[in-house]
């Protein structure tokens, strides 16, 4: 415990939330102390208040984000503005990483203008294509069909199958995680790392700067670039308030000799590996490209590395091969991994990409979320599909992580349950797997969870699937996962105490803040 708490006083964190601290203090001693200017201060802060409103109404944003940021500004006029100032405006400015991303987006394009696998589809499934065209068409990420897949259940047998594969690299690693803390699964990582750099493989690590906090060491990049990894962390926290820290680069994306790439829910952390037991059990999943979909992961890490970097990157070419490359591969059904740069775009891939599945659903819709804090587009489009008579199920944790966050996902609970859809509690701990099943055809396995930050505010990925074994693996897996769950009833969600009904609609006004 001494050891934990020395390291928390010494960390960046610390130092921040320090500071940030006495920055406001020192804001609220100078409002004491200036208390003859109050009568002028609460209405500017009323105006401020207002001016914020104007301005989110005017913005080119979704209007359930609008919504969600209007009602708690209104509920806290005097520092709702302020607030939103700092955490709900967007950081980035496209306009200054045009430079840095185009090259990617013309190696998307590319692929995309020479896209048979479409074309292919197309005639097999005509709702399929239309949800892959949806997704060539707004963020350029392409439909394949030359690509093995293979789902894994658990953290523990994605670990393996991952080291195993990073033993047989030959050429390049790119590993970009939310998370990474030293212990169990990292440690050994670091040290295989080391040994590919120093045969002479282009080895790179790409993590986030405030999702890595308390876990690893202020100069871990710096200890990287000793042992001969590239190493950068995205969007490092600086000693002020600014609302650049709400975007954060929440991807999972592991790209090997561009030709094996994994993607899914894991993070680099012991948990996710149940070698130490936070919240139960810890339930994760991931995805295993074999093929030319990885591709695509290999473009999207470079346009993040860039993006940390500062640079572009100068092997584009001999990173992202042609079709040639992959000549060998199996097909196995169409894969299309798709980026999600929402802090950037504004277009919320993820969420769009869940509802067009959900849509087009004929028979039923599986789902896995540690978060259910939905805007009210997707809880009606759950709500619909499950009164047309669709088999919807949602997953959710049992033991939760965030308790706050939890009793806004139960507070969700009631409308579905009364419209058909059947929601589950992981009975052994906590879920962590970010997936989606329709019809047992179509698969997603993603970073995406289903709440404002994944929608709207962070970085993600994920890969869209048809027909492939890992939809068939995913579909079995939901369906092995209900029968450890407990299924939430109706009768008791319209028991929960009154005080408890009032907390979680408190907390959902808040909802874009969890």
């Amino acid at each position: 415990m001494l050891k934990i708490l020395g390291r928390f006083f010494q960390s960046r964190i610390f130092i921040i939330m320090l500071l940030l601290l006495l920055q406001l203090f020192i804001i609220v001693l100078a409002l004491l102390r200036a208390s003859e200017f109050m009568p002028f201060l609460i209405p500017a802060s009323y105006i401020f208040s207002f001016l914020m409103v104007l301005y989110i109404l005017s913005r080119d944003m979704h209007s359930a984000y609008k919504l969600a940021w209007i009602v708690p500004i209104l509920l806290m006029p005097i520092f709702g503005g302020l607030f939103y100032f700092l955490f709900g405006m967007h950081g980035f400015r496209r306009r200054r990483l045009i430079k840095r991303f185009k090259p990617y987006e013309e190696i998307k394009a590319k692929e995309v203008c020479d896209d048979e696998a479409l074309q292919e589809l197309r005639a097999l499934d005509g709702d399929a294509a239309l949800q892959s065209f949806f997704i060539s068409n707004t963020v350029k990420d392409s439909l394949y069909h030359k690509t093995q897949t293979q789902y894994f259940p658990t953290g523990e047998a994605w670990y393996a199958s991952f080291m195993e594969d990073i033993k047989q690299a030959k050429h390049s690693i790119f590993i970009e995680f939310f998370i990474i803390e030293e212990g169990v699964m990292l440690n050994p990582l670091l040290d295989l790392l080391e040994l590919k750099a120093k045969e002479g493989l282009d080895v790179r690590l790409l993590y986030d700067d405030l999702g890595s906090a308390f876990r690893v060491a202020r100069n871990f990049p710096a200890q990287m670039e000793a042992r001969g990894i590239k190493c950068s962390p995205f969007n490092a926290r600086g000693l002020k308030l600014s609302f650049v820290l709400n975007n954060r680069d929440h991807r999972k994306i592991v790209v090997i000799d561009s030709k094996i790439s994994y993607t899914g829910g894991c993070n680099i952390a012991d948990e996710y590996i149940n070698a130490k037991q936070r919240f139960g059990v810890w339930k994760d999943t991931m995805v295993r490209l074999d093929g030319e979909a990885s591709k695509s992961f290999s473009i999207l890490f470079l346009e993040m590395w860039s993006f940390a970097r500062g640079e572009i990157e100068p092997n584009i070419e001999r990173l992202t091969p042609d079709s040639s490359y992959y000549e060998d591969c199996e097909n196995d059904g169409f894969v299309q991994p798709f980026g999600d740069a929402s802090p950037l775009n504004r277009l919320q891939t993820g969420k769009d990409v869940y509802l067009n599945a959900i849509q087009d659903a004929r028979s039923s819709i599986y789902i896995t979320t540690p978060y259910l804090i939905m805007d009210q587009e997707t809880l009606s489009t759950l709500r619909i599909a499950a009164q047309m008579g669709l088999d919807v199920r949602i997953i959710t944790p049992g033991i939760p992580d965030k308790r706050f966050v939890y009793e806004v996902t139960r507070a969700n609970y009631t409308e579905l349950l009364r419209a058909g859809v059947k929601i589950y509690e992981f009975s052994a701990g906590f879920i962590h797997a970010k997936s989606l099943v329709a019809d047992d055809k179509i698969a997603i396995v993603s970073t995406v969870n289903f709440d404002y930050r994944s929608f709207y505010l962070h970085f993600e990925n994920g890969v869209w699937m048809y027909k492939s074994k890992a939809v068939h693996q995913c579909h079995q897996d939901i369906l092995d996962t209900c029968e450890v769950s407990r299924e939430v009833s109706l009768e008791e969600q319209e028991q929960v105490s009154m005080p408890v009904r009032i907390a979680r609609a408190v907390l959902s006004a808040f909802a874009p803040l969890l």
